[in-house]
């Protein structure tokens, strides 16, 4: 370990149903870093109350959401109203196993780099056995090989995105891009941030020697909850499709209703391979039509998130004035 390593790293996790997740998440989380972490626990739905145990190796921050939101609102939340003041914030899904210093090893890059914005670890399957799925998309979705994983080097591996399932960024970079945008609820919401990021003029990351074992889908545990994750996921996806267009929305949006969706219209009434039910597919592009003013004018949508920003800012200052 280096002697830069900073003093004041916040770890802000989301609970949800998070019973059967939550004692291992924090047992491991206390081996990750050899600084005391600053843990902000945001409560945004039946978890187990926090005891002495859960307590002991960290500075805990209890915060509750008035009501059950998505992803993106509930990390926001956690943003928002944290008393903690920190050098680095670190997004940790409740359904992950930490090992030895990984947040350490994240930190080190950040401080060879200066132009490193956001980094994920090498993000494993629950058990650590393989390399988590989300993480191979994000590789393959960047034209590369799974086998770049597999360097010993310490230096990060760029990237065009990296999943939030376990996500360190500087606070001062997420102060100057903003949270996550809640137009995404949950899913996408981190892709979206670390565009936010590389616009800024920043880098993105994965540093495969920093290993965070993740249980993938966790809070879909019914057929119905599948179907709605489904939904956002198709929702979602294309959100961030039309964003990351430079050529212009309208296009995108005309392939995707005079191809792609007939496409997955007909696999789902066939039930070919990794197909969608036809509710789900009609679901996605009807949620879509509610925000169709914004999809289709890039004006627009910057509006809608400027505001939303500046009413987080507004929040937040008035939190901290005394």
């Amino acid at each position: 370990m280096t002697d830069h390593i900073p003093e004041k790293i916040t770890v802000i996790v989301v609970g949800y149903n998070s019973k059967k997740w939550l004692q291992r998440c924090l047992s491991t989380l206390r081996t990750a870093s050899a600084s005391a972490l600053q843990l902000c626990f945001v409560d945004n739905h039946n978890n187990p109350p926090f005891d002495s145990t859960n307590r002991s190796d960290f500075d805990v921050e209890i915060l509750k959401t008035p009501e059950p939101t998505g992803f993106a609102a509930a990390n926001n939340f956690g943003i928002q109203y944290t008393r903690f003041e920190s050098d680095f914030t670190v997004f940790l899904n409740q359904d992950t196993v930490s090992t030895k210093h990984w947040i350490d090893t994240c930190v080190e890059c950040f401080n060879r780099d200066p132009k490193l914005g956001v980094l994920s670890p090498g993000l494993r399957t629950y058990d650590l056995s393989e390399w988590e799925p989300n993480l191979v998309t994000c590789v393959c979705d960047n034209s590369m090989e799974v086998d770049i994983l597999q360097t010993t080097s310490s230096d990060p591996v760029k990237l065009r995105q990296v999943t939030a399932a376990a996500m360190v960024i500087k606070t001062e970079v997420l102060d100057e891009v903003g949270p996550f945008d809640p137009i995404f609820g949950s899913y996408y919401e981190d892709y979206d941030l670390c565009r936010r990021v590389r616009n800024a003029g920043y880098t993105v990351g994965v540093c495969p020697a920093a290993r965070v074992g993740h249980f993938t889908g966790s809070v879909t545990s019914t057929p119905e909850a599948e179907h709605r994750r489904s939904r956002t996921v198709v929702r979602n996806r294309l959100i961030h499709k039309v964003r990351e267009n430079t050529h212009g929305r309208l296009g995108v949006l005309a392939k995707q209703l005079c191809f792609a969706l007939p496409i997955n219209l007909i696999r789902g009434l066939i039930r070919t391979e990794s197909s969608q039910p036809i509710s789900v597919t009609l679901g996605a592009h009807w949620d879509l039509i509610k925000i169709a003013d914004r999809l289709l004018s890039k004006q627009r949508d910057e509006s809608c998130w400027l505001q939303f920003l500046r009413s987080f800012r507004t929040a937040a200052t008035e939190r901290i004035s005394p």
